[in-house]
C-alpha cells in the first residue's frame, strides 16, 4: 500500500515524475507498481508535504497608487500589489513578493530589523537559503507571547538568520 511508503520513497517517485518528467508508465515499471499506486503515491507525497506545488505568476502592481503614496509621504519606495482571485492567493503573493524584496535589499545590508507576526513568519519561510555570515537580524519590537505553538521560544529572527547562515540579536527593553 502507498500509505506504508516513507517520505524518502515518496520523494523518489515524485522526483521521477515532477523533475525528471518520466511518464507514469515508466515510473510504474521502475518501481514495479501499478500506475494506480504511482498516482496514489504522488497524491500522498503532496498531502504529506513531501511535495509542494506552487504556481508563480507575475505580480501585478498598482503603479499609480505607488507613486501617490511615495509623493504624499516622501517615501523612497512603495509597493502596492493588485488583488488576486482569492484571499489565499493575495496572501501568497504578498509574502512571496516581500521575501524577494527583502532578499534583494539584504545584498547591501549588514543588519535587518524584524518584528513578529504571522505575515513575517510566512515571509521568512519564503526566503531562499543564502550564506551571509556577515549579516545580522535584530528583533525590533516585542516577541510573541503565544506558548501554544511548537516553536514558541524560537524567535522569528532566529529562523530568518538560519536562512542566511547569519547572526540574530534581540533588543531587550523594559518599561
Amino acid at each position: 500500500m502507498v500509505e506504508s511508503y516513507d517520505n524518502s520513497q515518496l520523494a523518489d517517485i515524485a522526483r521521477d515524475y515532477y523533475l525528471s518528467k518520466l511518464p507514469i508508465t515508466q515510473i510504474s515499471q521502475k518501481y514495479n507498481l501499478s500506475r494506480y499506486l504511482i498516482a496514489k503515491a504522488l497524491e500522498e507525497a503532496e498531502a504529506s508535504g513531501v511535495v509542494h506545488i506552487s504556481i508563480k505568476s507575475s505580480v501585478k502592481r498598482n503603479n499609480q497608487l505607488e507613486t501617490n503614496l511615495r509623493n504624499l509621504f516622501g517615501l523612497k519606495q512603495a509597493f502596492v500589489l493588485k488583488d488576486r482571485d482569492t484571499t489565499s492567493h493575495d496572501n501568497e503573493q504578498i509574502v512571496d513578493f516581500a521575501a524577494h524584496q527583502i532578499q534583494n535589499y539584504s545584498k547591501a545590508a549588514n543588519e535587518i530589523g524584524l518584528t513578529w507576526g504571522t505575515t513575517v513568519l510566512d515571509t521568512i519561510v519564503h526566503f531562499d537559503e543564502i550564506k551571509r555570515p556577515d549579516l545580522s537580524f535584530v528583533q525590533l519590537a516585542g516577541m510573541s507571547l503565544r506558548t501554544d505553538t511548537p516553536h514558541a521560544n524560537y524567535s522569528l529572527i532566529q529562523r530568518a538568520a538560519e536562512k542566511f547562515e547569519a547572526k540574530s540579536y534581540v533588543l531587550h527593553a523594559w518599561c
